[in-house]
């Protein structure tokens, strides 16, 4: 069902027939199209949706229950303009009020006219007393108040988000899903154990030829005994990801897989973790769980934080496991592993500040943008995983959680460990520079990214520190324990602006894995 109603730069409050949702948006001339609640099935043509937006709301368990296509242009803010009441909605804004029921929460995902999307929280619960939305009278009224963005490239053509293609209007979609039952306080916490129990259940030791290792599937390792006493090859990926997901791009250098396996006498295996409910020493303990009895010695190559997880099999003693489990732990009897050389490509070994806790909307606004940009990326960063977060987060404030960033971020310790000034990373003290190898990037927006990022307010997380979109650049080569040669060879690959190498890109790319092939001569 859909309803179209008109706007006339007028303050008064508008209701959309059938929805029961109310609008305030006094700047805006034009009109706004309803659609209702829409199944993965259902024809999204009118947006023009992708199947990655269904999917990843599919995968984070949120309903689809609202889309509001806005065909007005934004208006510029009246220089000087303040509001005279707090209630006031400025000309470049949208109120939203949306009826729900007293076990769900709701987000807003909001997609302007250059194809940038970012998530919005409600600000003010409210009773609903005989609001209905075409399912029964709602318990409360959530009111989002969105800032709407100018657009800058919609001039010269569409966008091309990869979540709403060929976009020439905005589009505002609210999603819910039930509140989560009996976790007060840990609502983002289990809402992304959910995700990663459900969609990244493959877990453990991923073997076979490379297109094995590659798919999706885990194949598991069938003859450790092949692996005992000789040199092996780890694949350790990053957040969100999987082995097959973080280096893909392998399978379009042949060459070079050929080589590898060569090398290595086809020992080559990756590893498949919770990347965000579970800590890095967690991660340890589970590799570590997994093998039989023998004596392994693995060569690393690991995307993001997976070079965290490498560093600490190097690095950290039965103490520091410990400690950082708060339990006991020692590896398992007959288990003798040893760790040769590591390669970071991109990972966050002097901590990231889009692991900071302190501004849990940034950080998902940066990764939506980062997601629904990247045309050319694979889907390293998990939208799925985005939302399953989001989720969290709108249950977590319509609990009036206090301290939103200690309840955020912080209370997913996969994330937490890649945090600045966290115990994780100042407790992995005990380098060997002479093992380690790093490729990094700073990476230079252009298009629509570019506006994201520079002109729609987007890039306050790394405070203009140069990065590769995820990771400051610096920050893979050099910490407060090490620093390797900032010259290329003999430890670094360093790709400058001028490439347009990002995060999640890296293994796409040629000279990444020349490098790789080089460090592990």
């Amino acid at each position: 069902m859909s309803v179209r109603i008109e706007l006339q730069s007028s303050p008064e409050t508008l209701e959309i027939p059938a929805s029961g949702i109310r609008l305030r948006a006094p700047g805006l001339s034009g009109s706004i199209t309803w659609h209702g609640a829409r199944g993965a099935a259902d024809l999204r043509a009118e947006t023009a949706e992708t199947p990655l937006l269904a999917d990843a709301l599919a995968e984070a368990g949120l309903e689809d229950r609202h889309t509001l296509e806005v065909d007005a242009p934004t208006p510029a803010r009246p220089p000087g303009y303040e509001r005279v009441l707090a209630a006031d909605v400025a000309p470049d804004e949208l109120e939203v009020g949306v009826p729900a029921g007293d076990d769900e929460a709701q987000f807003v995902l909001y997609t302007d006219e250059d194809g940038v999307t970012s998530i919005h929280f409600s600000a003010r619960p409210e009773v609903a007393a005989e609001v209905s939305d075409g399912r029964g009278t709602a318990a409360r009224e959530d009111v989002f108040r969105i800032p709407l963005r100018q657009p800058v490239g919609a001039a010269v053509e569409p966008s091309q988000s990869r979540f709403i293609g060929g976009l020439t209007r905005k589009v505002i979609k609210i999603v819910a899903r039930k509140v989560l039952g009996s976790v007060a306080g840990k609502a983002i916490f289990r809402a992304a154990q959910l995700w990663e129990d459900k969609c990244r259940a493959e877990q453990g030791f991923h073997g076979g030829d490379v297109r094995q290792m590659l798919q999706s599937a885990v194949l598991p390792i069938r003859d450790w005994g092949a692996l005992s006493g000789k040199k092996a090859l780890l694949f350790v990926h990053g957040t969100t990801s999987t082995t097959g997901g973080a280096f893909q791009g392998l399978n379009q250098f042949p060459d070079v897989a050929q080589e590898l396996y060569r090398r290595y006498e086809g020992r080559v295996l990756g590893f498949n973790h919770h990347t965000l409910t579970k800590c890095v020493a967690r991660n340890v303990a589970d590799l570590y769980g997994q093998l039989p009895p023998g004596d392994y010695l693995f060569d690393i190559v690991s995307h993001s934080r997976g070079g965290l997880v490498a560093r600490s099999l190097l690095e950290l003693d039965a103490a520091n496991m410990g400690a950082l489990l708060k339990e006991t732990w020692s590896p398992p009897s007959g288990v003798r592993l040893s760790v040769d050389k590591i390669v970071f490509v991109g990972t966050p070994n002097a901590a990231t500040d889009l692991a900071d806790p302190q501004d849990v909307p940034a950080v998902l606004n940066r990764l939506a943008a980062i997601i629904g940009l990247l045309k050319d990326a694979p889907p390293v960063l998990a939208l799925g995983a985005v939302l399953s977060i989001a989720s969290g987060v709108a249950q977590s404030l319509l609990e009036g959680v206090s301290g939103l960033g200690e309840a955020g971020l912080k209370s997913l310790p996969g994330l937490a460990d890649m945090a600045p000034g966290c115990k994780f990373l100042s407790d992995l003290a005990n380098a060997d520079p002479a093992r380690y190898w790093s490729v990094q990037a700073q990476y230079r927006a252009d298009g629509g990214l570019m506006a994201a990022l520079e002109n729609k307010g987007l890039d306050i997380v790394f405070h203009d520190k140069p990065n590769d979109l995820v990771v400051p650049t610096d920050g893979v080569s050099q910490t407060a324990n090490f620093q390797l040669s900032k010259l290329s060879p003999p430890h670094v690959w360093a790709f400058e602006p001028k490439d347009g190498v990002n995060h999640v890109n890296y293994f796409y790319q040629r000279a990444t894995w020349d490098s790789i092939l080089g460090f592990l001569k």
